[in-house]
Parts: structure tokens; sequence; C-alpha cells
């Protein structure tokens, strides 16, 4: 997440976000502003969308969240679901582990077997099992503060779910 007042250069013009969000439309101000604190919070999937990477159009869940209680209680975050299971070097990838961790934090553990009985290499028709069963979850969950990772600070702080990995 990002603030709606931080500046964003792109060939040579800058524009606020608030400025992107105006022009066109759709765009939930809940969603911008500074991350809450690092805390434990009830969450609620308000929205699932199956989307796609621009680099390889490999597909990725993206979950809406609502936070339900607390000082917090309105506010919304974003929360990837990356299903790779290998980098493009061919190398092992963790989102496919943490992904998993993510599963068992939303459903309790008990993961439908309508997404564990697929394999985990068809990842399309995996999204569309996630999209179709995660919506209207609620669940409870530690949301830390990752930092902007960007070389210029263009996409600023968000936060993060951070699921307790399975002992």
């Amino acid at each position: 997440m990002t603030t709606a007042t931080r500046e964003q250069t792109s060939k040579g013009g800058s524009v606020t976000i608030k400025e992107v969000a105006d022009t066109f439309g759709g765009v939930d101000e809940v969603y911008m502003g500074e991350p809450i604190p690092r805390d434990r919070y009830l969450l609620e999937v308000i929205e699932a969308v199956k989307k796609y990477a621009k680099a390889d159009d490999f597909p990725y869940v993206e979950l809406r969240l609502a936070v339900l209680d607390g000082d917090y209680k309105g506010r919304r975050m974003t929360e990837r679901l990356f299903l790779r299971t290998e980098k493009a070097d061919g190398s092992p990838s963790q989102a496919m582990g943490q992904t998993k961790a993510t599963l068992r934090m939303v459903f309790g553990g008990d993961v439908p077997t309508s997404i564990t009985s697929i394999s985990k290499y068809d990842s399309e028709k995996l999204a569309t099992a996630i999209v179709e069963s995660v919506k209207g979850a609620t669940f409870e969950s530690e949301v830390v503060i990752e930092k902007d990772k960007s070389e210029d600070g263009a996409w600023g702080d968000k936060n993060r779910l951070q699921p307790r990995r399975a002992k």
C-alpha cells in the first residue's frame, strides 16, 4: 500500500496516487494510506481475483481483505498468493510454501479438498479453485509491515500477512 500523496514518476512526469484514482476511477480509497500497525487482526476475504504476472502470464491470486474489529475496523489490504513451484532460472521457489501456509491460516488448518486435490503444477486450475473457495472466509492473522523494496521508494511500505509455519 502507499499513501495517496506519494509522488510517482513515470516517463518524466509525476502524479499522485490520488490523481490516478480520480482519473481512472474504481480505486477504493481504503486501500490507500499508511499501513496499519503490526498486530493480530480478525480479517475477512471480501474478494479473491485471479490475475496474471505481466512478465510471463503466470497466474496468481490476489486476496482483498478487510479488518473486522478494533481501531482499524474497515481498513483494507491485499495479499498475493503466488503459485510458482520454481523460479525462471529453474531453482525452487518459496512462493508455493508461503501460499500453502496462508491457505492453512485462512481455512483454520483444513484446506478444502477442492484445492488440495489439484496438482501444484496445474496453476491455472489451482488459482480458480482458490478464488472459488476463499471468499467470505474469516480468520485471525498477524499483520506485519513490509518495507518498500523499490529502488526509488515509489511503492511505499505495505501490510503483509504473517502466517504461522506448520510445526
